[in-house]
């Protein structure tokens, strides 16, 4: 593949004082829209997917200037990012625009008490507003354009925030934006682009919805400013998320176990918020693993890695390098793989691993967020599983390797994390028919197809009644409120009675209870209202 040169310079960041007017046009276009399609659904659906095709095509375009721009700021292989970004996304664009035209319809509610049978009852979808997505350098392309994806799909204006720490694919997604969506008033999505000030500017601005991911401090000052509007946030944060490696596994188990971690753990050079961040592993496996991993590292990974190597992320910033650098040279873990070449001018730090830590080790402080694998021997599941809770937040993943169900039950009980996968790692994110979230410290709300959809949606409940059925529901006006047969009539249709005792096991109710529920209060319906009718007139319904 040929990547196309990226010497330009940097587009400018946004002026802060223009910031408050961009984030008011995209209120307004909202509302201008609103106006204008609020009685032609099919309109408005038909310009949601042509706004999707657009994306998918200027990202479908821009293949090349990604690969490269990602390549010049942090020595992004371009296998890691066709796969993890680029491909991840398109499948995601293409299942939305699939599904859409089913997500849009009103959902009927049909499961109702009787006396709610004399009207009608559905969920509609609709738009939020104004949304503001800040994402992070990480993933700077699936990170932006995955909320944002679902945002459009139901029916919002955006603001885009992307890092100023990947500036020249800042560049090259605002070129996809411009081209998908175009520029000025009448876009649908704005970019602001700039560092902290531009970042507080925004902030400072009202929105219906916003989607941050980041650190739990940044996260904090975003809630902060949600707050001042009431308006509510998504969180998607990090953590150290483990990978517990039961004591049922087989020798012959951990190489493909081990391999699995080394691609989680070294893949973007563990800059992944849902990486594996460090391996507590049996006692009885602990040696045959440290050895098959640091082989498969040597063997099969990286067999002649240099600075240079193009398959080799590189730390994002100098801040990031120099905090890596001194966890590592701090740990009084011992060193069995890489640990020794630290090259700051390209910010490489090498993939090292570090057997025999515990949770006070300089691996253990913090999540790592780099090429650094701390390993924790444990004797008892129970314990381990304890000291990782005791000692860290939630995670935003957690990975149980094992071929014991019980172990892994156990596991999932009492260990809380925004997600888990059994037996592999990181896939899960990938899985855009999935909802994908944190938990406590690893953030809340969740997003991805579907649920992006529902996130970014209004589930409004729209219920509609006959002026005909105030012979069921007269109780509820004062003058009707001691009669009889309106009370018993209430009580038959919308009251139910329990189907336990006081004490005991509550089990589910009888299919028996339901059908003899059911016919009673079809046949107290008929008979009540009838007699509604016949004395009607007396008592001015």
């Amino acid at each position: 593949m040929s990547i196309k040169s990226l010497d330009h310079d940097f587009s400018p960041y946004t002026p802060v004082e223009a910031v408050p007017q961009i984030v008011q046009e995209t209120r307004d276009l909202f509302r201008a829209n609103q106006k204008d399609l609020h009685t032609d659904s099919k309109r408005f659906l038909q310009q949601r997917l042509n706004k999707l095709r657009d994306l998918y095509y200027a990202i479908n375009d821009h293949e090349d200037e990604i690969i490269a721009a990602l390549k010049s700021d942090f020595n992004r292989s371009p296998a890691e990012t066709l796969m993890m970004e680029v491909g991840f996304l398109k499948a995601e664009i293409l299942y939305i625009i699939d599904n859409l035209h089913k997500w849009v319809r009103p959902k009927s509610n049909k499961d109702m008490p009787l006396l709610y049978k004399s009207a009608s009852c559905s969920t509609t979808y609709a738009p939020l507003g104004s949304v503001l997505v800040i994402a992070p350098f990480n993933f700077p392309l699936l990170l932006s354009v995955s909320p944002l994806v679902g945002a459009i799909a139901a029916g919002n204006t955006v603001v885009l925030k992307p890092s100023e720490l990947t500036p020249h694919f800042a560049d090259v997604l605002i070129n996809i934006i411009d081209r998908a969506f175009g520029s000025g008033a009448q876009a649908l999505v704005r970019v602001v682009h700039g560092g902290i000030p531009e970042t507080t500017a925004v902030l400072d601005q009202k929105f219906d919805k916003i989607l941050y991911t980041g650190n739990p401090i940044v996260a904090k000052i975003v809630s902060r400013k949600a707050a001042e509007h009431l308006t509510p946030v998504i969180l998607e944060l990090g953590g150290k998320s483990p990978a517990i490696i039961t004591e049922n596994n087989t020798v012959a188990d951990l190489k493909v176990i081990a391999r699995r971690i080394c691609w989680a753990k070294f893949s973007n050079s563990g800059q992944i918020c849902v990486t594996v961040d460090y391996v507590a592993i049996h006692k009885s496996l602990h040696k045959e693993f440290v050895d098959i991993l640091t082989q498969v590292l040597a063997e099969e990974f990286f067999p002649n890695l240099t600075a240079e190597d193009e398959t080799f992320t590189h730390m994002i910033h100098d801040r990031g390098f120099d905090r890596l650098v001194k966890t590592i040279t701090s740990s009084s873990g011992d060193v069995v793989f890489g640990g020794k070449r630290f090259e700051k001018e390209s910010r490489f730090i090498e993939p090292t691993v570090i057997d025999n830590v515990d949770f006070n080790d300089s691996t253990m402080v913090e999540e790592n967020f780099g090429p650094v694998l701390p390993i924790i021997e444990y004797d008892d599941l129970p314990t381990i599983v304890d000291k990782i809770v005791a000692s860290h937040d939630e995670p935003l993943a957690s990975y149980i390797f094992s071929q014991k169900n019980a172990d892994v039950q156990y596991i999932m009980a009492n260990l809380r994390s925004g997600g888990t996968v059994v037996n592999d790692t990181v896939l899960h994110v990938g899985l855009y028919t999935a909802p994908f979230g944190g938990v406590g410290g690893s953030g809340h709300g969740s997003y991805h197809g579907y649920r992006s959809f529902v996130a970014f949606s209004h589930e409004r409940t729209t219920m509609r009644h006959g002026l005909w059925a105030d012979a069921l529901w007269g109780s509820r006006y004062p003058k009707n409120s001691g009669n009889v047969w309106q009370r018993k009539l209430f009580d038959a249709t919308l009251v139910w009675k329990p189907w336990f005792g006081r004490t005991g096991n509550v089990s589910g109710m009888s299919w028996l209870y339901y059908i003899f529920g059911g016919l009673m209060g079809l046949f107290s319906t008929i008979y009540y209202a009838y007699k509604g009718k016949t004395t009607s007139k007396k008592l001015r319904i």
